[in-house]
Order: C-alpha cells, then structure tokens, then sequence
C-alpha cells in the first residue's frame, strides 16, 4: 500500500468535496418495536471495521427507514465513520443497506471509490491526530470535505486498487484457511487429552 499510493509528480490534488457527494444517515427510534427487525440491512459505525462489508446484524424495517433520517446507500459505496472509537475508519458496502449517523457516505463523481478507500484508510491515523479534539474524535462532512488527497489518473486509480483488493482476498483465503486448522487443531487435541482417541 505505501509503495501504491506513494505519489508521483503528474499526480493532481484534490480536496474530496470537490469530486464526490456527501450524506449521513439517521437512527429510528428505538421506542418503536415496529420499525426494527425488518428485511433491510441497517450499518451502523461499528460494522466499518470489517473493511468490506458484505453483511450486518443490524436489521430495521421499511416503516423505519421512511419514519427517521436513515438514509440508503448502494453496493459499492464508499463509508467513513465519523464519531468515537472507530472515527476515520473507511469501508465498502457490497450491500444495499441503511446508515445511520455516525457514517457518512462518499459517493465520488468520477473517481474510483476503493481507491479512495485505500488510501483513506492510509491516512485514517492522520486523520484521527489532526482532527480529534477533547480526547473524542469526531468528524463531520465538512471536515472529510477538506481533506486533500493526491489521485493518478482514473486508469491508474482503478490497477492500484484491483492489486490492493486481490491482494485482500488472498489473505482473506488464508485467514480462513488458519481459521479451519486451528478448529481441527482443537477438536483434535480434545479428542488425545480426553482419551477419546488413543496413539497407543
């Protein structure tokens, strides 16, 4: 990543107000039984740090959504989260859900959204020291706004994050793939230390 999105010199600077849409999303309220439990997948800024986020426990109903200030976004949207402990933390949401208000989506015009979410997430300590006050970090739209990034052309922006998100999956592979033999590593020692199977 620091080798990808080092700059170079025919790279141009652009302030992310200037190359994307902003909003935030609402909460309904929880007082209502009816508008929670539903069929549409509702991200809230606790659920960014999966990165990539394919699915979320947090489920509210249509009557919720039209009832508050929840808002939808698409597959492939760009998330960033805006208060607490997980401020600065950018995702992608390959689903269509609702956010809530501590996330804001970025939808950039013609700019390639998992690019700017590598590179975000680069920054994201950057961005948590400049801008947290008070021990809190909290960051409005108008601060992300602010924040200039350095882009390659488009065709560029979209091989770095094609080599940054295969190399993503890759690892993914053998995390599950870890996951798998320290399960089978458990059941096995289980079974020697019990007795359950004998060597001898």
């Amino acid at each position: 990543m620091q080798k990808l999105l080092t700059p170079k010199d025919d790279w141009e600077v652009k302030k992310l107000g200037e190359i994307a849409d902003f909003y935030s999303g609402g909460t309904p309220s929880t007082s209502v039984v009816s508008y929670y439990g539903g069929k549409i997948s509702w991200i809230t800024s606790s659920d960014l740090n999966k990165g990539k986020i394919y699915e979320v426990e947090g489920k509210i109903t249509e009557e919720g959504l039209q009832n508050s200030s929840a808002k939808m976004v698409k597959k492939g949207t760009l998330l960033l989260a805006l208060y607490g402990a997980t401020a600065g933390v950018p995702a992608i949401s390959y689903l269509n859900a609702a956010i809530n208000q501590a996330v804001l989506a970025i939808i950039p015009f013609q700019y390639n959204s998992l690019y700017i979410f590598y590179k975000l997430s680069s920054l994201k300590p950057w961005i948590v020291k400049n801008y947290t006050q008070g021990g809190q970090a909290n960051l409005s739209g108008n601060i992300i706004k602010s924040i200039e990034l350095l882009f390659p052309t488009k065709e560029q922006q979209t091989h770095i994050a094609t080599i940054l998100s295969d190399m993503d999956s890759e690892i993914e592979a053998l995390e599950k793939k870890r996951a798998k033999y320290q399960r089978l590593k458990q059941g096995l020692m289980q079974n020697l230390l019990t007795g359950k199977i004998r060597l001898i």
